[in-house]
């Protein structure tokens, strides 16, 4: 079995996270999991989010879409160092070859200051998602770029979306637009006028 790894902070996971994971199947991973952080290394913590409420919203679409969920990063608590669940991954899930980790190409540049980068790199094949206008390439770090459509949302503009009232209903999957809606999340966001 392939397996492959979109991790990230899903705040809330939308159209874009859903579209990425199925351009892995289409790349030919049999499995694809969904891993929530717990705390993301490399994003400030939005104020109000909890990880209990992300990993419920990702639990809530994943296996409808196809999809695994992993809440290994959650239950470990703290900062969520990829190295640590590549690893856990592996031993979990007996994956045949690498796993295929999914990253924005907007990270690569700054991939060398991932925790281990080295030994990650190799456990892992590196999937480049499209986001934005196409960076420049790293000739030291082998990946494949995946040819997902760049989906021109992110869960900031999202939260924004919903603190002031704009409409967002068609970014996120129907269960995702009523859960935020029925717990009213993200109704109040600091700096954002309602």
């Amino acid at each position: 079995m392939r397996l492959a790894m979109l991790g990230g902070s899903f705040n809330p996971l939308h159209l874009g996270h859903l579209q990425l994971a199925d351009e892995c199947v289409a790349a030919g991973y049999d499995t694809v999991v969904l891993v929530p952080a717990y705390i993301a290394a490399h994003k400030d913590p939005v104020p109000g989010d909890s990880p209990e409420e992300r990993l419920a919203m990702v639990r809530l679409v994943a296996g409808a879409y196809g999809f695994e969920t992993c809440d290994c990063e959650i239950r470990r608590g703290g900062i969520s160092y990829t190295i640590d669940t590549i690893e856990y991954l592996t031993e979990h899930y007996k994956p045949s070859g690498r796993v295929g980790l999914v990253i924005g190409e907007d990270l690569l540049e700054g991939f060398h200051k991932w925790r281990r980068y080295r030994e990650l790199l190799s456990k892992v094949d590196l999937l480049l998602a499209r986001r934005g206008p196409e960076r420049t390439d790293r000739q030291d770090i082998r990946y494949t770029r995946l040819e997902n459509p760049d989906f021109p949302v992110s869960s900031t503009d999202i939260r924004e979306r919903v603190a002031s009232g704009r409409p967002y209903r068609f970014l996120v999957p129907p269960e995702i637009e009523s859960y935020i809606s029925d717990r009213g999340l993200y109704s109040k966001q600091p700096g954002v006028a309602s």
